[in-house]
């Protein structure tokens, strides 16, 4: 009823009897078994004009599309525009927004599961998604045979570290083929990420994941070509495009809001806000996503500023984003910004309020919790000296599940020995500097053989609980690190190597050395 000249049906490749229909104008073409972006790309886009609406059908089996490649070929080239169900059977629009042709993965720094042989190799993305529509990608991998199903997570980030998205499925190749039963060799998956509406045009980075679809609890880790453990692979950055833009996601991506929805400023409303938390400490940040929409061109941009305010004082600002004056009317924004809580807040309700001009509007409330601040060095395994630049100074260190049982300020031993694979926990004794709530750093903690990590941990200090933003200058933090022992048989020296890096750009502090790492003064001898 709505096909025009140029139109395309596509159809499960199980059903020889609908290419007989007559659904003129639209052309019937019917889907491959199993969509290869390298094999079908170029001959779907031979049936495919530019500007030509795709009407795929499907049945609630997936039929149509069991890679996947299908419908992120068709993200990728176009855009969603209506669904339609019927009893057992689904109908999904595309409009094409430019032609339909075989793209290849860009190569990325090999990246392995750990104890596996299964690597990621390169990726392809789409460089400019529409805002509100969705991010096409496909992942290409090498090796095979791992003993798990994996489930694959995507997240897409702003530059400042807020999740904005993110899509979970299970992990198939381009054959349709879980991962427990992939053969050894090339093979790619392909993903859709929804977007969600009013994303700006700035840049997010886009990370891969993976988890056992069997067991999600069970943590699944990856190790670069250097052997440094991640739960993530950082796969490439992309720059949302917001014309034309879409009111309404078509995934189904609807933010809730608690928040009074209306008026803010002269032609400008809000539609949702949320919190990515209710309960926060001193020096954490809470995560506001904001959801606005112009009414009337603004006379002139307009600056929105985020606050963390009680009783009328304000305890901490950001800036919440900015309204351009050349905006056109109708856009929808979205604005998603870290709000920091100061290191001294005294515990008790906060509220978390955006401003704009002599506006306010409250988007929610927050507790801030107590914490105790601890300014003298307990007595804890044997003392040292070690200064993180104006981070922090290593004063202490303990290490439980060791060969060597001594007490507070004992010297440090030579040689300790240590069993491979058995509980082994490194304590941290930190002294806060003066720059240590100057941005959010984690601590690393590797056991390493031969340039080889053989077991690590890496975290926020003292067990995700205390984020170094909120460190007060002199105060002293007990940081446990449980090392987990990476699958493989150890037999020999190695050495603990600490430190503090940040997690959005991997930029490590410098200690007095003028190295990126601690080396404890310690061997660690491992035994089979």
């Amino acid at each position: 009823a709505t096909a025009r000249p140029g139109d395309v049906v596509v159809v499960p490749h199980t059903d020889w009897s609908l290419p007989a229909y007559d659904l003129a104008p639209a052309e019937v073409v019917m889907a491959p078994p199993t969509f290869s972006w390298a094999t079908d790309a170029a001959q779907l886009a031979a049936a495919i004009p530019r500007d030509a609406v795709v009407l795929v059908m499907d049945y609630a089996r997936g039929a149509v599309d069991p890679s996947g490649g299908l419908r992120a070929a068709l993200a990728w080239a176009g855009v969603l525009t209506s669904r339609a169900g019927f009893p057992g059977v689904g109908l999904e629009s595309y409009v094409m927004r430019e032609p339909l042709a075989p793209t290849s993965c860009r190569p990325l720094p090999r990246a392995c599961l750990a104890g596996s042989d299964l690597c990621v190799v390169g990726v392809a993305l789409h460089p400019e998604p529409l805002s509100g529509a969705a991010l096409a990608a496909h992942v290409c991998w090498q090796g095979g045979e791992p003993a798990s199903r994996y489930g694959v997570a995507l997240r897409l980030y702003s530059e400042e570290g807020v999740l904005v998205a993110g899509h979970d499925e299970i992990l198939v190749n381009d054959s349709g083929r879980p991962s427990d039963l992939w053969g050894w060799g090339d093979h790619t998956s392909y993903h859709v990420l929804p977007l969600p509406v009013g994303l700006l045009p700035l840049p997010y980075r886009l990370e891969l994941g993976l988890f056992d679809w069997t067991e999600p609890s069970r943590e699944v880790r990856w190790a670069d070509v250097h052997g440094t453990m991640a739960n993530s692979v950082d796969v490439g950055a992309v720059l949302p495009a917001t014309t034309p833009w879409l009111d309404v996601s078509l995934y189904g991506l609807t933010m809730s809001s608690d928040a009074p929805i209306g008026p803010v400023a002269e032609g400008l409303t809000l539609e949702a806000a949320r919190l990515d938390r209710t309960q926060v400490a001193p020096g954490e940040r809470i995560y506001v996503t904001s959801q606005w929409r112009l009414l009337t061109p603004p006379a002139e941009a307009t600056r929105l500023e985020l606050s963390l305010a009680r009783e009328g004082t304000i305890l901490s600002t950001v800036s919440g984003g900015r309204i351009a004056a050349d905006w056109p009317v109708g856009r929808p924004l979205m604005f998603a910004v870290p709000l920091t809580v100061p290191a001294d807040a005294t515990p008790g309700i906060a509220d978390v309020v955006v401003s704009a001009g002599e506006r306010q509007t409250e988007l929610g409330e927050v507790e801030v919790l107590a914490t105790d601040h601890l300014f003298t060095v307990p007595m804890i395994g044997y003392t040292l000296e070690a200064r993180a630049g104006q981070v922090a100074s290593l004063v202490a260190v303990d290490l439980s599940g060791s060969s060597v049982e001594y007490g507070a300020g004992a010297e440090m031993p030579s040689v300790v020995e240590v069993r491979a694979g058995a509980p082994l926990t490194l304590t941290l004794v930190w002294r806060a500097g003066s720059g240590a709530a100057e941005r959010d750093w984690k601590v690393f903690a590797h056991l390493a053989a031969d340039g080889r990590i053989v077991a690590q941990h890496d975290a926020v200090p003292v067990g995700w609980s205390r984020s170094t933003t909120g460190w007060i200058e002199g105060e002293v933090l007990v940081d446990d690190h449980p090392l987990a022992w990476e699958a493989g048989e150890f037999d020999g020296n190695a050495r603990l190597i600490v430190g503090f890096y940040d997690p959005i750009s991997g930029e490590r502090v410098l200690w007095d050395d003028g190295r990126d790492a601690l080396v404890l003064p310690m061997s660690i001898e491992i035994h089979p």
